[in-house]
């Protein structure tokens, strides 16, 4: 004891602690600080070495406790870094720098960069996610129903239906062979979208939104078609008397129609009981005609005129040369400036003026000069 009245056990007493102990302490009873939140257990400078406590440690208001073996903390917990290695329970929210990792227990949420997560994944940020990357054969081995990984091989994500994987990239079926693609390659920037099944390009939309179908578009046709057109209505122009059907250079081979008309222009053409009725005054090089003619209008033929049956003509018929085999009965004027030859009946009823020969085989009626 010394004369400052501190006390030393084991040591001579100190100038600065009321007790200085040279060795262990042992107690049989508790250790209580004779005011509340007044004392210090060591300095920031002088620490204990390792506490040993078998019940539960109260720091401030939260408490650390060994239920079996696990140590437990409640209330907040803050560190400034921490090694686990091995499993670490917590029974509360988890928060890392206030929202750089946050989980909400009451919903069982994790936001990353938000510490109010409104999903099971809730990320706030403005850069980018980053999905894990690998080709076809790194895929899981027993795939995870909602999968999602980019797909290094294939150059496009995919994900996991329970069944297989698929595109997330546009639409592209299993085996990538039946597909819509908007560019060549990735950055092409080429303005095309390109159809293809079982892994054949079937049409194809350009920039300028010409499409080609069974062909690549040339561009010179809105729609260009490499086949057979089938349809179940009617071809109709939007504008009356604008487009064509075909070109002088390029045409079409047949035409069949099993309606009873044909208009052209002012005129009708009519099919009526297999035989062919126009409605209007005729022009040709020449006519050659094997089943019957009825003409109202006028005929013209700057060529020869052949006819295997009867022709009537209610109009007037300008002829170089005509050869009928059948009846010929003519209304109007007959002006034949060639040669006529009629192997049965000719009437006219108005003047004839014939050029050249007549050679009538049957009865010749003229009605007038």
């Amino acid at each position: 004891v010394g004369n400052n009245t501190n006390v030393g056990i084991g040591k001579l007493s100190s100038s600065s602690h009321k007790l200085d102990i040279e060795g262990s302490l042992g107690v049989s009873g508790n250790v209580v600080p004779s005011l509340n939140n007044t004392f210090d257990l060591g300095t920031t400078t002088n620490r204990f070495n390792d506490l040993n406590i078998s019940g539960t440690a109260r720091i401030g208001d939260s408490t650390l406790a060994d239920e079996s073996g696990v140590l437990t903390a409640a209330g907040t917990v803050q560190m400034n870094a921490l090694n686990v290695t091995t499993t670490a329970n917590i029974s509360g929210d988890l928060a890392v720098d206030t929202d750089t990792l946050f989980v909400d227990v009451s919903t069982d949420r994790v936001g990353i960069n938000n510490a109010a997560p409104s999903t099971s994944l809730h990320i706030s940020g403005t850069d980018a996610l980053v999905l894990p990357v690998g080709d076809t054969s790194q895929r899981t081995g027993a795939g995870v129903t909602g999968a999602i990984r980019y797909n290094s091989q294939l150059v496009s994500f995919e994900g996991y239906d329970g069944a297989n994987w698929g595109s997330l990239g546009g639409v592209k079926d299993v085996d990538q062979d039946t597909k819509i693609t908007a560019e060549d390659a990735a950055g092409d920037d080429n303005d095309q979208l390109r159809f293809y099944t079982a892994g054949q390009e079937r049409m194809i939309v350009n920039a300028d939104g010409s499409v080609g179908i069974g062909v690549s578009s040339s561009g010179t046709y809105k729609l260009e078609l490499d086949g057979s057109m089938g349809i179940s209505g009617s071809i109709i122009p939007k504008v009356n008397e604008a487009f064509d059907l075909g070109s002088t250079t390029a045409r079409f081979r047949d035409l069949y129609l099993s309606g009873s008309s044909i208009y052209v222009g002012g005129a009708t053409i009519k099919g009526e009981d297999n035989n062919l009725l126009i409605e209007h005054n005729v022009t040709a090089d020449s006519l050659t005609v094997s089943g019957a003619t009825d003409i109202d209008g006028s005929l013209n033929v700057e060529g020869s005129v052949i006819a295997q049956n009867s022709m009537e003509v209610q109009g007037t018929a300008q002829l170089n040369a005509v050869n009928v085999s059948g009846n010929a009965d003519i209304d109007g004027t007959l002006d034949v400036q060639g040669a006529a030859n009629l192997q049965s009946t000719i009437t006219v009823a108005g003047a004839a003026d014939l050029n050249s020969s007549l050679d009538v085989q049957g009865a010749a009626n003229l009605q007038s000069t």
